[in-house]
Protein backbone atom coordinates (compact mmCIF):
# COMPACT_ATOMS: atom_id res chain seq x y z
CA UNK A 1 0.00 0.00 0.00
CA UNK A 2 1.23 3.27 -0.80
CA UNK A 3 0.35 6.48 1.39
CA UNK A 4 2.29 9.36 -0.79
CA UNK A 5 0.77 8.60 -4.59
CA UNK A 6 2.58 5.84 -5.32
CA UNK A 7 6.10 7.48 -4.40
CA UNK A 8 6.83 4.63 -2.02
CA UNK A 9 5.22 1.20 -1.37
CA UNK A 10 5.01 -1.23 1.95
CA UNK A 11 4.05 -5.06 2.13
CA UNK A 12 0.74 -5.08 3.71
CA UNK A 13 -0.29 -7.82 5.97
CA UNK A 14 -2.60 -10.29 5.02
CA UNK A 15 -3.53 -13.92 6.52
CA UNK A 16 -2.99 -15.64 2.93
CA UNK A 17 -0.52 -16.48 0.15
CA UNK A 18 -3.48 -16.85 -2.01
CA UNK A 19 -3.37 -14.58 -5.31
CA UNK A 20 -5.30 -11.57 -5.33
CA UNK A 21 -7.13 -10.64 -8.32
CA UNK A 22 -9.21 -7.22 -7.71
CA UNK A 23 -9.82 -4.71 -5.03
CA UNK A 24 -12.60 -1.98 -4.13
CA UNK A 25 -12.39 0.68 -1.31
CA UNK A 26 -16.05 2.31 -1.46
CA UNK A 27 -14.59 5.01 1.14
CA UNK A 28 -10.56 5.83 1.76
CA UNK A 29 -10.80 3.36 5.52
CA UNK A 30 -13.08 0.33 3.74
CA UNK A 31 -11.73 -1.81 1.12
CA UNK A 32 -12.13 -5.42 -0.42
CA UNK A 33 -10.04 -7.85 -1.83
CA UNK A 34 -10.96 -10.93 -3.76
CA UNK A 35 -8.74 -14.00 -5.67
CA UNK A 36 -7.98 -17.11 -5.92
CA UNK A 37 -9.15 -20.27 -3.74
CA UNK A 38 -12.56 -18.12 -3.48
CA UNK A 39 -10.78 -15.73 -0.50
CA UNK A 40 -12.15 -12.42 -0.13
CA UNK A 41 -10.52 -10.26 2.57
CA UNK A 42 -11.20 -6.78 4.29
CA UNK A 43 -9.29 -4.14 5.10
CA UNK A 44 -10.31 -1.20 7.95
CA UNK A 45 -7.43 0.89 7.95
CA UNK A 46 -7.06 1.49 4.00
CA UNK A 47 -5.11 -1.47 3.36
CA UNK A 48 -2.58 -1.58 5.78
CA UNK A 49 -3.85 -5.03 7.23
CA UNK A 50 -6.39 -7.62 6.12
CA UNK A 51 -8.73 -9.89 7.74
CA UNK A 52 -10.00 -12.97 5.52
CA UNK A 53 -13.78 -12.71 5.70
CA UNK A 54 -14.44 -15.89 3.03
CA UNK A 55 -12.98 -18.68 1.20
CA UNK A 56 -13.77 -21.40 -1.46
CA UNK A 57 -14.50 -23.74 1.63
CA UNK A 58 -16.90 -21.57 3.17
CA UNK A 59 -18.54 -21.10 -1.07
CA UNK A 60 -18.83 -24.67 -0.90
CA UNK A 61 -20.08 -25.77 1.89
CA UNK A 62 -22.64 -22.92 2.93
CA UNK A 63 -24.11 -22.89 -0.86
CA UNK A 64 -24.82 -26.38 -0.92
CA UNK A 65 -26.56 -26.27 2.66
CA UNK A 66 -28.18 -23.29 1.05
CA UNK A 67 -29.57 -24.45 -2.40
CA UNK A 68 -30.57 -27.92 -0.53
CA UNK A 69 -32.85 -25.71 1.53
CA UNK A 70 -33.87 -23.50 -1.42
CA UNK A 71 -34.80 -27.25 -3.02
CA UNK A 72 -36.80 -28.53 -0.12
CA UNK A 73 -38.42 -25.31 -0.25
CA UNK A 74 -39.04 -25.15 -3.78
CA UNK A 75 -39.84 -28.73 -5.53
CA UNK A 76 -40.97 -27.72 -8.42
CA UNK A 77 -37.96 -25.22 -9.23
CA UNK A 78 -35.79 -27.10 -11.94
CA UNK A 79 -33.08 -24.31 -12.34
CA UNK A 80 -31.89 -25.35 -8.06
CA UNK A 81 -31.05 -29.34 -8.44
CA UNK A 82 -28.22 -28.56 -10.63
CA UNK A 83 -26.95 -25.47 -8.29
CA UNK A 84 -27.05 -28.31 -5.68
CA UNK A 85 -24.69 -30.36 -8.08
CA UNK A 86 -22.44 -27.77 -8.21
CA UNK A 87 -21.72 -27.15 -4.64
CA UNK A 88 -21.44 -30.98 -4.32
CA UNK A 89 -18.52 -30.82 -7.29
CA UNK A 90 -16.94 -27.70 -5.55
CA UNK A 91 -16.39 -29.50 -2.04
CA UNK A 92 -14.68 -32.54 -3.86
CA UNK A 93 -12.59 -30.17 -5.88
CA UNK A 94 -11.39 -27.90 -2.47
CA UNK A 95 -11.00 -24.13 -2.19
CA UNK A 96 -9.42 -24.09 -6.21
CA UNK A 97 -12.08 -21.93 -7.70
CA UNK A 98 -10.82 -17.90 -8.13
CA UNK A 99 -13.15 -14.88 -7.85
CA UNK A 100 -12.43 -12.61 -10.36
CA UNK A 101 -13.46 -9.06 -9.42
CA UNK A 102 -15.13 -7.14 -6.50
CA UNK A 103 -17.18 -4.55 -6.43
CA UNK A 104 -18.77 -2.47 -4.04
CA UNK A 105 -21.47 0.01 -3.84
CA UNK A 106 -21.01 0.87 0.18
CA UNK A 107 -18.90 0.27 2.78
CA UNK A 108 -21.84 -2.69 3.83
CA UNK A 109 -22.57 -3.95 0.39
CA UNK A 110 -20.42 -6.01 -2.27
CA UNK A 111 -20.88 -8.38 -5.00
CA UNK A 112 -18.06 -10.63 -5.62
CA UNK A 113 -18.47 -12.77 -9.30
CA UNK A 114 -15.84 -15.37 -10.24
CA UNK A 115 -15.16 -18.87 -11.81
CA UNK A 116 -17.72 -21.27 -12.82
CA UNK A 117 -20.30 -19.09 -12.48
CA UNK A 118 -19.97 -18.27 -8.88
CA UNK A 119 -21.59 -15.55 -7.13
CA UNK A 120 -22.11 -13.69 -4.04
CA UNK A 121 -23.12 -10.39 -2.09
CA UNK A 122 -22.88 -9.42 1.51
CA UNK A 123 -25.33 -6.64 3.10
CA UNK A 124 -23.29 -6.45 6.48
CA UNK A 125 -19.86 -5.42 5.53
CA UNK A 126 -18.62 -9.19 5.27
CA UNK A 127 -20.27 -10.54 8.06
CA UNK A 128 -22.17 -12.75 6.30
CA UNK A 129 -22.02 -14.00 2.03
CA UNK A 130 -24.88 -14.88 0.45
CA UNK A 131 -24.31 -17.50 -2.37
CA UNK A 132 -26.56 -15.22 -5.45
CA UNK A 133 -25.75 -17.66 -8.17
CA UNK A 134 -29.55 -18.78 -8.64
CA UNK A 135 -30.30 -15.26 -9.42
CA UNK A 136 -28.37 -15.16 -12.86
CA UNK A 137 -29.30 -16.64 -15.84
CA UNK A 138 -26.42 -18.27 -16.43
CA UNK A 139 -27.31 -21.79 -16.64
CA UNK A 140 -24.04 -23.36 -18.17
CA UNK A 141 -21.71 -21.84 -15.01
CA UNK A 142 -19.53 -19.96 -17.25
CA UNK A 143 -17.06 -17.92 -15.40
CA UNK A 144 -17.81 -14.78 -15.13
CA UNK A 145 -14.81 -11.70 -15.12
CA UNK A 146 -15.38 -8.18 -14.51
CA UNK A 147 -18.63 -5.07 -14.04
CA UNK A 148 -18.87 -2.10 -15.63
CA UNK A 149 -21.47 0.26 -14.10
CA UNK A 150 -24.66 1.81 -16.80
CA UNK A 151 -25.70 5.09 -16.67
CA UNK A 152 -28.76 4.24 -14.19
CA UNK A 153 -27.66 3.43 -10.55
CA UNK A 154 -27.29 -0.26 -9.25
CA UNK A 155 -26.87 -1.50 -13.12
CA UNK A 156 -24.20 -3.17 -13.86
CA UNK A 157 -22.72 -4.85 -17.58
CA UNK A 158 -21.15 -7.77 -16.25
CA UNK A 159 -18.61 -9.61 -18.99
CA UNK A 160 -18.09 -13.55 -19.11
CA UNK A 161 -16.81 -16.78 -20.92
CA UNK A 162 -17.74 -17.95 -24.31
CA UNK A 163 -20.01 -14.81 -25.30
CA UNK A 164 -21.75 -14.41 -21.97
CA UNK A 165 -23.04 -11.06 -20.95
CA UNK A 166 -25.23 -10.05 -18.37
CA UNK A 167 -27.07 -7.02 -16.98
CA UNK A 168 -27.51 -7.13 -13.70
CA UNK A 169 -29.59 -4.99 -11.30
CA UNK A 170 -28.54 -5.05 -7.31
CA UNK A 171 -32.16 -3.41 -7.03
CA UNK A 172 -33.94 -6.43 -8.07
CA UNK A 173 -31.10 -8.89 -7.65
CA UNK A 174 -31.17 -10.27 -10.80
CA UNK A 175 -29.14 -11.14 -13.63
CA UNK A 176 -30.32 -11.38 -16.90
CA UNK A 177 -28.52 -12.81 -19.92
CA UNK A 178 -27.70 -11.04 -23.61
CA UNK A 179 -28.18 -12.45 -26.65
CA UNK A 180 -27.18 -10.30 -28.95
CA UNK A 181 -23.82 -10.89 -28.39
CA UNK A 182 -20.72 -9.78 -31.20
CA UNK A 183 -19.30 -12.82 -30.98
CA UNK A 184 -18.73 -16.04 -29.17
CA UNK A 185 -15.70 -15.81 -27.74
CA UNK A 186 -14.72 -14.76 -24.05
CA UNK A 187 -14.97 -10.96 -22.18
CA UNK A 188 -12.55 -10.20 -19.98
CA UNK A 189 -12.99 -6.87 -19.16
CA UNK A 190 -15.29 -4.34 -19.55
CA UNK A 191 -15.65 -0.51 -18.80
CA UNK A 192 -17.93 2.35 -19.14
CA UNK A 193 -17.40 5.29 -21.12
CA UNK A 194 -18.19 8.95 -20.00
CA UNK A 195 -21.50 8.87 -22.30
CA UNK A 196 -23.06 6.18 -21.42
CA UNK A 197 -21.79 3.10 -23.32
CA UNK A 198 -19.90 -0.25 -22.40
CA UNK A 199 -16.50 -0.91 -24.18
CA UNK A 200 -15.53 -4.82 -23.73
CA UNK A 201 -12.84 -6.50 -24.06
CA UNK A 202 -11.42 -10.12 -24.74
CA UNK A 203 -9.91 -12.90 -26.28
CA UNK A 204 -7.52 -12.38 -29.18
CA UNK A 205 -7.31 -8.69 -28.69
CA UNK A 206 -11.08 -8.59 -29.98
CA UNK A 207 -12.92 -5.35 -28.42
CA UNK A 208 -16.68 -4.44 -29.22
CA UNK A 209 -18.68 -1.10 -28.06
CA UNK A 210 -22.02 -0.91 -27.72
CA UNK A 211 -24.10 2.26 -26.41
CA UNK A 212 -28.11 0.49 -25.79
CA UNK A 213 -26.96 -2.05 -23.09
CA UNK A 214 -25.81 -4.89 -26.02
CA UNK A 215 -28.64 -4.53 -28.44
CA UNK A 216 -26.44 -3.74 -31.27
CA UNK A 217 -22.54 -3.59 -31.22
CA UNK A 218 -19.39 -1.89 -33.45
CA UNK A 219 -16.29 -3.00 -32.98
CA UNK A 220 -14.17 -0.97 -31.82
CA UNK A 221 -10.72 0.51 -34.14
CA UNK A 222 -7.64 -0.37 -32.35
CA UNK A 223 -3.98 -2.05 -33.36
CA UNK A 224 -3.93 -5.77 -33.58
CA UNK A 225 -2.98 -6.91 -30.05
CA UNK A 226 -2.96 -10.07 -27.29
CA UNK A 227 -5.90 -10.60 -25.39
CA UNK A 228 -7.64 -7.47 -23.46
CA UNK A 229 -7.58 -8.53 -19.70
CA UNK A 230 -8.26 -5.03 -17.97
CA UNK A 231 -9.69 -1.74 -19.03
CA UNK A 232 -10.91 1.25 -16.90
CA UNK A 233 -11.94 4.59 -17.38
CA UNK A 234 -9.71 7.90 -16.10
CA UNK A 235 -10.39 10.85 -14.36
CA UNK A 236 -10.45 12.82 -17.41
CA UNK A 237 -12.68 10.31 -19.21
CA UNK A 238 -9.86 8.97 -20.91
CA UNK A 239 -10.15 4.57 -21.68
CA UNK A 240 -7.01 2.54 -20.78
CA UNK A 241 -6.73 -1.11 -22.07
CA UNK A 242 -4.24 -3.31 -21.17
CA UNK A 243 -3.26 -6.45 -23.28
CA UNK A 244 -1.97 -9.79 -21.95
CA UNK A 245 1.44 -9.04 -23.81
CA UNK A 246 2.05 -5.82 -21.63
CA UNK A 247 0.35 -3.79 -24.36
CA UNK A 248 -1.09 -0.64 -22.90
CA UNK A 249 -4.19 1.38 -25.04
CA UNK A 250 -5.69 4.97 -25.31
CA UNK A 251 -8.62 6.29 -25.80
CA UNK A 252 -9.93 9.23 -26.18
CA UNK A 253 -13.24 9.49 -27.74
CA UNK A 254 -15.41 7.26 -25.81
CA UNK A 255 -13.84 3.81 -26.83
CA UNK A 256 -14.64 4.02 -30.60
CA UNK A 257 -10.69 4.16 -31.21
CA UNK A 258 -7.88 3.01 -29.46
CA UNK A 259 -3.96 3.93 -29.67
CA UNK A 260 -0.98 2.19 -28.74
Amino acid sequence: YSNDGGETWEQAQTPVRSSLLSIDFPTPEQGWAAGHEGVILHSSDGGKTWEKQYDGIQYATEGLAFYQKLAGEEPDNETIPPLVEEMKLAIEQGADRPFFKVRCQSDTRCNALGAYGMTVVTFDGGKTWENNMYRNENENFNHMYDYAPLPEPGRYFIAGEAGLLLIADINERIGRRIHSVPWEGSFFSSAATADGAIVMGGLRGRMFRTADEGTTWTAVEKPATSSIIAAIRLSDDRLLAAGAAGEILVSSDNGFHFSL
